[in-house]
């Protein structure tokens, strides 16, 4: 039988296909995403031979080599990545009408892809984005659709003058910021979002928002009627809204918040988040906790209903039970009665600064306090305290903290007190917690503070559970014969 060999079995290729791929190979290939590596951290735009984190920017938003920097691509993400870390502080002055990052804070504009910009970190370490000692600026300008992502990376320092916004981060119409594992910290902004303020759509995931101040509303983040924020795993802390409404959110536009924390957060109203979206259900927060906000916690100034379901408050009855509060507006059925597994740094004291309109503020309760004549919460224009005058008792103001925990849990007890003629003798002047164990031991960490005449005095200690807890207990005690003394913002926080 015969068998063709390969030669003679293998069709010829017709003429119309050799023609074909002989002018598809004249067809320049598309062009790929560049891949900029910044390899000084001095802030400068010069021909040094060098590639600065301004240099790169500016290579990526025209396309063209800046230094060596090379060129970014149009219509393709470039990609900048910082080395890790390191830290890059913005130090040439802000030129008044600079909108392409030449001076101050670093512009990023519209490149005409779905992302224009990603910002990372080599090695999956972390790098900082500041402005220098003196800050003029802020960090970013998000210029009107463009599309950026950064992940690992600490932006602080930003500076908005009066009347400005988004201190670390000012977000245009149109444009999206997505960040993962950043943190934004220790900006300023005279106006709107101290830390950042979002025109466009926001997305922030296992990031860390907190001491941030904004002059008037949104001291972490503000939102405008435009904006949709998207927020999962974030703590905000120790952000403020100064003159305004808002300590770490203020928004107008729409908001999806899960599995994030609010701590300590503080404005004149919403210590944690302020809505004014018109819309029923513009804001929606789940599964996230707020403990020590300055109330109302999550408040929307418009009579449209909100949503704060599933949430915890700082107490195991919700709000208005001691804890954290929601106003008339926002629904918060379903409430947790026990913190998610995810709420850390955790507040577990109710009420530490004893802002009160009686006595004592709720959940704490009295033992040999005379508040009839000179002990109890008082407060004035400086704000609250526990006052207690010594009259060789044992005064105490006590807590008990419904949590549970396993072994290798961290708490920090921490206090402050002033003390007036407080005496060396024996009496105790202290705050104490005791973690009380599944099987009924006891552990125990104690602050104690200086005898005299000083001012406020702050005393921190920290205790590892050395294994399972079923609840705590935390102990305020004056109990010398003569003096007296004061003491503020009795937290414990567990890590």
């Amino acid at each position: 039988m015969f068998r063709p060999s390969f030669a003679t079995a293998r069709p010829r290729r017709p003429m119309l296909v050799l023609v074909l791929a002989a002018a598809m190979s004249a067809i320049p290939a598309p062009a790929r995403a560049k891949q900029i590596t910044v390899t000084t951290t001095n802030d400068e735009l010069n021909d040094d031979g060098d590639c600065s984190l301004r240099e790169a920017i500016i290579a990526s938003n025209l396309n063209v080599a800046r230094d060596a920097c090379p060129a970014g691509t149009d219509g393709r993400t470039d990609t900048i990545s910082l080395a890790s870390g390191a830290t890059y502080s913005l130090t040439i002055p802000s030129v008044a009408g600079d909108t392409l990052g030449q001076s101050g804070d670093l512009d990023i504009i519209d490149n005409t892809a779905i992302r224009d910009l990603v910002i990372n970190v080599v090695d999956g370490g972390s790098a900082t984005i500041s402005q220098d000692a003196t800050p003029d600026d802020k960090v970013f300008s998000i210029r009107s659709d463009a599309h950026v992502e950064m992940a690992d990376v600490t932006i602080r320092g930003g500076f908005a003058p009066s009347g400005q916004n988004g201190a670390a981060i000012d977000e245009g119409v149109g444009s999206s910021v997505k960040l993962e594992r950043c943190v934004i910290e220790d900006n300023v902004a005279g106006n709107a979002g101290g830390g950042i303020l979002a025109l466009g759509t926001l997305s922030l995931e296992s990031c860390v928002v907190r001491n941030n101040v904004a002059g008037v509303i949104g001291g972490g983040i503000t939102g405008g009627g435009s904006s949709a924020l998207t927020i999962d795993d974030t703590l905000f802390e120790n952000n403020v809204a100064s003159a305004g409404r808002g300590g770490a959110i203020h928004t107008s536009g729409t908001a999806i918040i899960t599995n994030s924390s609010f701590v300590d957060n503080d404005a004149l109203d919403g210590g944690a988040i302020e809505n004014i979206a018109q819309t029923v259900n513009a804001l929606k927060v789940g599964s996230s906790c707020f403990v020590g906000n300055r109330d109302v916690a999550v408040h929307t100034n418009v009579e449209v209903s909100q949503l704060a379901t599933g949430n915890w408050w700082g107490v195991t009855g919700g709000p208005s039970a001691g804890g954290d509060t929601a106003g008339s507006d926002v629904v918060t059925s379903g409430f947790l009665t026990a913190p998610p597994a995810g709420c850390r740094p955790q507040e577990l004291v109710t009420r530490g600064n004893f802002s009160t309109d009686g006595d004592l503020p709720p959940r704490w309760r009295g033992r040999k306090l005379d508040f009839a004549a000179t002990d109890g919460a008082t407060c004035d224009a400086d704000g609250c305290v526990l006052a207690i005058v010594g009259d060789g008792q044992r005064n105490q103001a006590l807590q008990t903290l419904e949590v549970a925990g396993g072994a290798g849990d961290t708490f920090t007890l921490s206090a402050r007190s002033s003390a007036f003629d407080v005496p060396t003798t024996t009496g105790k002047y202290l705050v104490e917690l005791q973690l009380i164990h599944a099987d009924g031991s006891k552990q125990r960490k104690v602050v104690k503070f200086s005898p005299g005449t000083h001012g406020f005095e702050t005393k921190s200690k920290t205790l590892v559970a050395a294994e399972a807890y079923s609840r705590l207990k935390v102990r305020v005690e004056y109990g010398r014969a003569t003096g007296a003394v004061d003491f503020d913002d009795v937290s414990v926080v567990l890590e």
